[in-house]
């Protein structure tokens, strides 16, 4: 009886850790997608308002995904570390 809760308690802490995880990667992207698109925005509207380049098309697209990118990944390894 005893180690039939134990496997119980356990595997329902593996299913638990399992579904954070899934939630984690669902709404990280979500908002790391989010992020980048906001970024893409920002730079766009300054290149209008300034009515000329202020930076190249390749490097805010460098940005805007790169950021977002390393950010998630940052989230992700100070997450498993705990």
């Amino acid at each position: 009886m005893n180690f039939f809760m134990l496997n119980c308690a356990s595997t329902h802490a593996k299913y638990k850790d399992m579904m954070n995880k899934r939630l984690f990667w669902i709404f990280g992207i979500l908002q790391h997608i989010l992020l980048g698109t906001i970024l893409f925005l920002i730079f766009h509207c300054f290149n209008i308002l300034h009515g000329d380049r202020i930076i190249g098309l390749d490097t805010q697209l460098l940005i805007c995904i790169s950021f977002p990118l390393f950010s998630l990944l940052v989230k992700y390894i100070s997450l498993e570390k705990s």
